[in-house]
């Protein structure tokens, strides 16, 4: 793909994440509209996932000049993206605990029932997916943009996570307006793992913890953790938490031959 000039790079990521995102949506769509068993359609869309999450991980390397994609999936500053994602640890943490004890018992009983393929197409292949396409595409892809920038501030931070939130929030409207926020929130939190540490490995791994505890848990405990104090609280904190590492000074991004003239796998100050 040829270079674009770098002052077009920064509005380019939202172009190519426009683009790759009504393609998955057509993609998803053609491909399990004519399928009847719920395995099959799962498995399908988790391929669909897979494969755009490649191709956002492929025009992230090609437009950003980043040289491979181990520079955009990599274990740099693993350390500062796991302390940036405190919040959603602490989220995670909290909808387990509720998940475990406000799940009544016959649930837990029914879930046995369900057969093991369906389960893993689940809880496993969709969830791992999930949070593999939609980081590479609504994180990475989206706002990679921001390291284009020959001035970086908390500010311009704040901006792009917002940006993320909210487009994140509208891909969840069909499932309605309380999951749409919820997910706004969520996406919010994954930007500021993502725009402290350039790190987008972490938020696949908790973007994964977090619809895995979201799918085990059925209607009433949902219900409940909607009705417990702390889940809102925790909610609060996440917030809080990803503001504040967003204004804080960001931890020098991995610099990759051509993205910002420095040699490759040096350190951008």
């Amino acid at each position: 793909m040829e270079q674009p000039p770098k002052k077009w790079r920064p509005q380019g990521g939202f172009w190519l994440w426009l683009l790759v995102t009504l393609g998955f949506v057509a993609v998803d769509i053609l491909g399990t509209q004519f399928l009847r068993d719920a395995t099959a359609i799962l498995l399908i869309d988790s391929l669909v996932r897979i494969a755009f999450g490649v191709l956002s991980i492929w025009l992230l390397v090609k437009y950003f000049d980043k040289g491979s994609w181990r520079n955009v999936i990599h274990g740099k500053n693993l350390g500062a993206a796991l302390l940036a994602g405190g919040g959603v640890i602490l989220l995670i943490l909290m909808e387990t605990i509720i998940l475990f004890t406000k799940t009544p018992v016959s649930y837990w009983q029914e879930l046995r029932s369900v057969p093991w393929q369906l389960l893993f197409a689940e809880l496993i292949c969709q969830q791992v997916t999930t949070g593999f396409f939609e980081e590479s595409a609504d994180r990475a892809l989206l706002m990679e943009g921001y390291y284009q920038h020959g001035e970086r501030s908390g500010k311009r931070r704040l901006l792009y996570s917002l940006i993320s939130a909210v487009m994140f929030g509208a891909m969840h409207l069909l499932a309605g307006f309380t999951t749409a926020t919820f997910a706004a929130l969520f996406g919010f939190a994954m930007a500021a793992i993502y725009l402290h540490s350039h790190n987008i490995l972490v938020p696949m791994l908790l973007h994964f913890l977090q619809d895995l505890v979201a799918h085990t848990t059925g209607y009433e405990t949902e219900l409940a953790m909607m009705q417990t104090p702390l889940w809102w609280m925790a909610h609060v904190i996440m917030i809080a938490w990803a503001v504040a590492f967003l204004l804080l000074p960001e931890k020098s991004p991995l610099c990759v031959k051509g993205g910002s003239g420095e040699a490759a796998g040096g350190i951008a100050e």
